[in-house]
């Protein structure tokens, strides 16, 4: 019966990390340097998902879980104009 379990909860867990996605990368200037501390605002466009959000750490790197989906990113610092990709 444990091993029933054990199995059925890694089954569990392996269907949740295969139906989630997510988005990661690294907030740059033109000159290439990393911006820290920018917003990062995900929206869906086919879908009617609440925006998700997040802000990049010290190195500008930044992280959010997904579900499959399309989506419209938005990147703000303070001092640089809003850039918006679809």
């Amino acid at each position: 019966m444990r091993y029933l379990l054990l199995t059925f909860s890694c089954f569990l867990y392996a269907l949740t990390t295969v139906a989630q996605t997510g988005l990661r990368g690294t907030v740059k200037n033109a000159k290439g340097e990393a911006l820290p501390f920018a917003a990062v605002v995900i929206k869906g466009t086919t879908t009617a998902t609440r925006p998700k959000g997040t802000i990049t750490n010290a190195e500008g790197q930044y992280e959010i879980a997904l579900a499959p989906g399309n989506y419209a990113t938005t990147f703000q610092v303070l001092g640089f104009q809003p850039i918006q990709n679809t």
